[in-house]
């Protein structure tokens, strides 16, 4: 099997992180501000959906109320989300890396 280069896969894991957040994130916010509006409570699938998006935008989701929104005003926030995707990107290929050594050894001694 072919490696892929890591500047590849760092890419490719942000790529599609960064798309899974946007649309989660937008997805929260729109089913989110009705039941506000409404003064009702969550159904389960919308608790769900947003602990799913909780988990996918960490650790931006985890720090964003300590961060001034004044500091991304307007579309700089696409900087923070690409930022938070690259994060995650980082990690995955992190991860990989210590999937091969610990098989390698594995299968070394």
């Amino acid at each position: 099997m072919k490696r892929m280069r890591p500047v590849v896969f760092i890419g490719f894991i942000t790529v599609i992180h960064f798309v899974v957040s946007f649309a989660l994130f937008m997805y929260v916010i729109g089913m989110g501000l009705p039941a506000f509006d409404e003064f009702r409570p969550r159904t389960a699938s919308e608790s769900l959906i947003d602990g799913v998006a909780t988990v996918v935008l960490a650790p931006f989701s985890l720090v964003g109320d300590a961060i001034p929104h004044d500091w991304f005003p307007g579309r700089s926030f696409f900087v923070v989300l690409v930022a938070n995707s690259l994060i995650w990107g980082l990690l995955a290929y992190a991860l990989l890396v210590a999937y091969r050594r610990w098989r390698i050894s594995r299968h070394a001694g």
